[in-house]
């Protein structure tokens, strides 16, 4: 086969047998002695609900808040294929190195609605409140990444506080991730 062609859900090229045996073994011995960058630098929250349309808010000490689904999210098996932002998320402007003019969000705030092959929409909201800074358009453009990736490259969106102290108060009625993962009968 064509071992050269992109991986359509996560836009990664395919790798000979042997050549994806030798990378998966690098990043297993690198990834014991370098966690990864959302581990080091992010603490991780999780929004779990009954319907599992769980989602998470990673913060940074630095006060900017990255929120997306949890790799646990219907959306995740049942494969997405379509997102759309809400008229809220079209409309935000920002501008300059301090993110002047970005919209606020509440915790209810609806960021965009996601369609999966299977037919159903999900909509993905804020869960904090906090003004927008960032949404991933990469995700429009490659809905594959909330199916591979979806707690890294497929992240929705970044959010800022006016106080970088007030990022944990935006997280106090989340689940830390440990407490997540033996909720959802996950191991890490």
């Amino acid at each position: 086969g064509d071992t050269d062609a992109p991986d359509a859900a996560c836009g990664a090229k395919k790798l000979e047998p042997a050549a994806k045996r030798a990378r998966i073994q690098t990043e297993g011995r690198f990834s014991k002695l370098f966690p990864p960058v959302v581990d080091r630098y992010f603490f991780r929250h999780y929004d779990h609900r009954e319907d599992r349309q769980d989602q998470f808010v990673n913060r940074h000490s630095n006060g900017l808040l990255v929120v997306g689904i949890a790799s646990t999210h219907p959306i995740v098996s049942e494969k997405a294929a379509k997102v759309e932002t809400s008229k809220i998320v079209k409309e935000n402007h920002i501008s300059g190195k301090r993110k002047k003019g970005g919209t606020w969000f509440n915790v209810k705030s609806i960021l965009c609605t996601v369609t999966t092959q299977s037919g159903n929409s999900y909509q993905v909201r804020c869960g904090v409140n906090a003004q927008l800074i960032e949404f991933n358009e990469n995700i429009i453009t490659n809905p594959g990444l909330l199916n591979c990736d979806p707690e890294a490259e497929g992240f929705v969106a970044i959010f800022q506080v006016k106080d970088p102290t007030q990022a944990p108060v935006q997280c106090r009625k989340l689940m830390p991730r440990q407490d997540f993962l033996k909720l959802r009968g996950l191991e890490e």
